[in-house]
Parts: structure tokens; sequence; C-alpha cells
């Protein structure tokens, strides 16, 4: 033992140097490599800049069918968009008549405008939240079978 730390004091920075040249060569030699998108598998940056404008290209070709699917998305989306402008319309005069008619009924019985106002929002959260459920779920269903319908399935 003592003639090996001998001989590693005597040539450290030959083995240091060694080390150093070892390892700037087999960094310098190396490609970087990644997962290529397409294949999977380990390619260097000109194979998978090769993969990236293959995969584009098919994009670019499939591009047409899936702006008309866009474009009907947007067109619902409007329509959908309408309609909870209309039902927030609707929720908020009901709100504001009820609120009219049942905040000073409780304050007559000595409930604070406050108290009342709490239970009515809640009371009309559940009820409009079970009645736009079941409507959701209808629309919901509905979407989903349009959208088989377009890929086909």
């Amino acid at each position: 033992m003592d003639k090996t730390a001998t001989w590693i004091r005597h040539y450290k920075w030959m083995l240091i140097g060694l080390l150093y040249v070892g390892i700037v060569l087999t960094l310098g030699g190396c490609e970087s490599t990644v997962r290529g998108p397409a294949s999977g598998e380990q390619v260097t940056r000109y194979e998978y800049s090769v993969e990236v404008s293959e995969l584009l290209a098919d994009i670019d070709t499939r591009w047409e069918g899936i702006a008309v699917e866009r474009t009907a998305l947007q067109n619902r989306t409007e329509i959908d968009n309408e309609e909870f402008n209309r039902q927030d319309a609707i929720r908020a005069q009901i709100m504001s008549i009820a609120s009219a008619f049942i905040v000073p009924a409780a304050q007559s019985q000595g409930i604070p405008a406050e108290t009342s106002t709490a239970l009515l929002s809640i009371l009309g959260m559940g009820i409009f939240g079970l009645a736009n459920g079941r409507k959701k779920d209808k629309v919901i269903a509905a979407k989903d079978a349009e959208i088989k319908t377009l890929k086909g399935v």
C-alpha cells in the first residue's frame, strides 16, 4: 500500500492530466441525444430536426380537417356563451325579485338582512345548481356524441 501511495503522489499530475484528457475526449466526441418525437429512440440534433420536420408536414396535411372542427367548436362556443349569459341574467332577475320579497319579510320576523340574503343565496345556488347540473349533463352528452361523429368513432 505504501508503494502505491508513493507512486500516486509522484505521478498525481500526470494522472490528473490523463483523467482530464479522457473526460474532454469522451465528452467532446459524443453528440448530444434526446428521445425523438416520432421514433421514441435516442437521436442526434440533426435526426431530431428531420423527425420534427416530418411530423410538421404530416400535421399540415391534416390541418384542413382540424380547421373545420375548430371553426365548428368556435361557433358552438359562441352559442354556449350566449346561453350562459342568458341564464345568468335570468338568475339575477329571479334573485333580485326574491330578495325584494324575502328580505323585508325576514326582517319583519327579526332576522337580519345579511342573514336572510345569505340564506337566499345558498338556497338559490342549490336550486339553480341542480337545474344546471341536469341541463349540463344533457349538453355534455350531446357534445360527446358530436365529437365522436366528427372523429368517426
